[in-house]
């Protein structure tokens, strides 16, 4: 048997914009899903789940992307949609273990996407639990660091430049590093789930 996990943390999909109103708020994202995997057939990965933002004007996203990000069998798990969304495309990533929903769509409509989001696998003997991620951006979250990882495809760059680079960039208030890789899962999500090769601190 497989459990399959979910991880209920705060997701952003933009960065903070100051203006002379006050701060956007980026909306977060609260999924229900821990359960069972018997290893037939398919499973949906959440149970509830609920995209909020305390700015009222905010009604849309322009993706939301659930990730296998602990656990993942390349070439035997798999995420899709199984029910089509008016507003919503989904795209599988084998290498990333990442299933993308791209609207824009409302908060509701990624809600009932996220709801259609199956997993399947045809491991037949279960080494690992999947956790999945559902994350209202483009990062990459990694739950057993608490940390978002971004792949950026800079070919010919050299360490330093790749460095200083990710040393200038912003998530949220945190400020961005090369990766040190420090467990066998962050290995997995850096070397295996990378879209290629790269830079590490």
């Amino acid at each position: 048997m497989l459990k399959l996990k979910n991880i209920v943390l705060l997701f952003f999909s933009h960065f903070c914009v100051l203006t002379s109103y006050g701060q956007d708020q980026p909306p977060s994202i609260t999924a229900v899903g821990n359960q069972n995997y018997c290893g037939s057939g398919n499973i949906s990965i959440v149970t509830s789940i609920s995209i909020d933002d305390p700015d009222v004007s905010d009604t849309t996203l322009d993706e939301v992307s659930v990730q296998i990000s602990e656990g993942y069998a390349s070439g035997s798990d798999l995420l899709f949609l199984v029910q089509i969304q008016p507003n919503i495309t989904s795209t599988w990533d084998a290498t990333l273990g990442k299933l993308t929903l791209t609207g824009p769509a409302t908060f509701s409509e990624f809600e009932d996407a996220t709801r259609a989001v199956r997993f399947s696998t045809t491991q037949t003997e279960f080494t690992s639990d999947r956790s999945f991620s559902i994350n209202l951006s483009n990062a990459n979250f990694l739950p057993s660091t608490g940390h978002y990882y971004f792949y950026v495809a800079d070919p010919g760059v050299n360490w330093t430049t790749a460095r200083n680079d990710a040393a200038n960039m912003d998530f949220f208030g945190l400020q961005g590093y090369l990766v040190t890789v420090t467990t066998p899962e962050e290995a997995q999500l850096t070397g295996e789930q990378a879209t290629g090769t790269g830079w590490i601190g």
